[in-house]
């Protein structure tokens, strides 16, 4: 869902929501550092990508699995579970 509102950045076009746009701005950058244009507006789920190549799915997905992982890593840092903090491959 955070993807089309991404689309909706990258092409400069207004639209309204309720929720703050801090993901919305993540998934935008790394849209643009990967050079895509907002062309795809994922419309629904189970569209293919793969019509789309300009489209760096993999890189956003990436950048979410990036976010929870280092989001578990700091929630258990501060909690001082150190065993889990410390095994990088089990959190992912």
């Amino acid at each position: 869902m955070f993807r089309k509102f991404a689309s909706y950045y990258l092409r400069n076009t207004y639209y309204f929501d309720v929720h703050p746009p801090l993901a919305k701005l993540m998934f935008a950058a790394v849209g643009n550092a990967y050079g895509y244009n907002g062309s795809f507006l994922f419309d629904s789920i189970g569209d293919k990508y793969e019509k789309h190549p300009d489209v760096p799915y993999i890189a956003m997905r990436t950048m979410v699995i990036l976010k929870i992982q280092l989001l578990h890593n700091f929630i258990a840092g501060y909690t001082g579970n150190t065993d889990c903090s410390t095994h990088f491959p089990d959190s992912l």
